[in-house]
């Protein structure tokens, strides 16, 4: 995901309800290799997952940490979720519909 702020704000939207997570609260941390949370009132420090959460397969390219993912585990990822990404699209009019289900 590229830009977990403005997913965030569809949500709110598509839920009606008031917009109180914004782009504003989410930082690429550069390091991690992900991003990360700060609190509503923006105020408060960043908060990251620990070191010992999320992808412990991940590998740096130019400083910044980027995931290997075999292909047939890709695939099996694929298979187990298409379905249920197809549910959520048809639903909300948005998602991630990178990949055809098959049958």
């Amino acid at each position: 995901m590229t830009d977990p702020g403005a997913e965030m704000i569809r949500v709110q939207q598509l839920l009606n309800l008031p917009l109180k997570v914004t782009r504003a609260n989410f930082e690429f941390v550069k390091e991690r290799g992900f991003y990360c949370v700060r609190g509503i009132d923006r105020k408060k420090k960043i908060r990251c997952l620990s070191r010992t959460k999320g992808n412990t397969r991940a590998v740096a390219n130019d400083g910044i940490v980027i995931s290997e993912m075999s292909t047939k585990s890709k695939s099996t990822l694929d298979s187990f979720f298409c379905y249920f990404v197809k549910d959520l699209y048809d639903l909300t009019g948005f998602g991630h519909m990178w990949y055809k289900c098959s049958l």
